[in-house]
């Protein structure tokens, strides 16, 4: 087994910078779907070398462009899609930012997915503070037109509506609904808090999956780890919308059905 995060959410709901922390704290290789078709984009559309420097490349000319490229013709998304699932059996460690591939995994699968979901109004403050010389109003409208667009290239090619996931699909939902009411700075710290409550969740689940992916797995440090876990969640429960309850209990935690591995005390 290898350490394999599908972390998803519609836009600027901060998909990114969790994925980027959760590379670096796992050591593994980040792969982003909104990144392999900027690359795609690049090669054969008419896009610029710089596209995608400056923040959501989604509100650009060439951004807009590309997406009419990709109402067109599913086939780009087919193919990014389809390469990230392959990535997924692949035997090395790796994050993968993704709409699709959570929902397209087989229901029994060794992946841990991760679901973060903000209301519009949330989603366009994120937006808005990486930039800023946009209206909150516009950009909201960009914001829901993305969504829709999304939606409409996805559920045409697989069948399903990324805006209604069916949460039975991942392993830990985030929900920022109450998040705010949780976090007492403003502007950029409160963002930045927020980020750190959130990183604080995944870790203390993550760390137990990575564990569990290990060959030789310890009792004791799982043990300390499901402890750790509790701890977390009592303390935001109000924001965890689903999780792997198992994860909170080692007597529970030896059932669940793993490949096997070597358990030492």
């Amino acid at each position: 087994m290898y350490f394999k995060v599908c972390i998803s959410g519609l836009t600027a709901v901060g998909k990114t910078s969790l994925a980027q922390e959760i590379v670096r704290r796992y050591k593994a290789e980040y792969l982003s779907a909104p990144e392999v078709l900027l690359q795609i984009a690049k090669m054969r559309l008419d896009v610029g070398e710089d596209a995608g420097k400056a923040p959501h490349f989604w509100l650009s000319e060439e951004g807009k462009a590309f997406f009419k490229q990709r109402e067109k013709s599913s086939e780009l998304d087919k193919e990014v899609d389809n390469g990230l699932l392959d990535a997924v059996e692949k035997p090395h460690r790796s994050v993968i930012d993704s709409l699709s591939v959570p929902l397209l995994l087989p229901a029994k699968n060794q992946a841990f997915s991760v679901l973060l979901q903000a209301n519009l109004t949330q989603r366009t403050e994120r937006a808005w503070l990486s930039s800023p010389t946009m209206s909150r109003r516009n950009l909201r409208n960009e914001v829901q037109t993305k969504d829709r667009k999304t939606k409409d290239i996805l559920q045409s090619l697989w069948g399903f509506d990324i805006t209604k996931p069916s949460l039975d699909r991942y392993d830990l939902v985030i929900w920022d609904a109450r998040l705010a009411e949780m976090v007492r700075a403003k502007s950029y710290g409160k963002q930045q808090q927020e980020i750190k409550t959130k990183l604080q969740i995944l870790f203390s689940f993550l760390d137990i999956y990575d564990q569990m992916v290990q060959p030789t797995v310890s009792r004791k440090k799982l043990g300390a780890l499901t402890a750790q876990c509790r701890k977390v969640y009592a303390q935001y429960h109000p924001i965890i919308r689903k999780y792997p309850r198992q994860f909170l209990s080692l007597p529970e935690l030896d059932q669940l059905d793993w490949e096997k591995r070597n358990l030492t005390d």
